[in-house]
């Protein structure tokens, strides 16, 4: 697992976060260990972005599985 880190004092696990440019802005995407930390991150997250003038929507997805760099996999 992933080692986790700190928003505010809440412990989050993220395994992972990529970020990449569209032809209208950018997409996030982050793969949280459990819902926990997804909902502590959006507490301290969505405050901040409505102070920032954004209303992002959040698509959430169930991860079906996961392949390793080694090509070993996991659901």
């Amino acid at each position: 697992m992933a080692p986790p880190f700190f928003v505010l004092g809440a412990l989050l696990y993220r395994l992972y976060h990529v970020c990449y440019r569209t032809d209208t802005g950018f997409t996030v995407i982050d793969v949280w260990a459990d819902e926990q930390s997804f909902a502590a991150f959006g507490e301290t997250l969505g405050p901040a972005l409505h102070h920032a003038g954004l209303d992002p929507k959040p698509a959430v997805y169930p991860v079906e599985q996961v392949m390793t760099h080694d090509g070993t996999r996991a659901s």
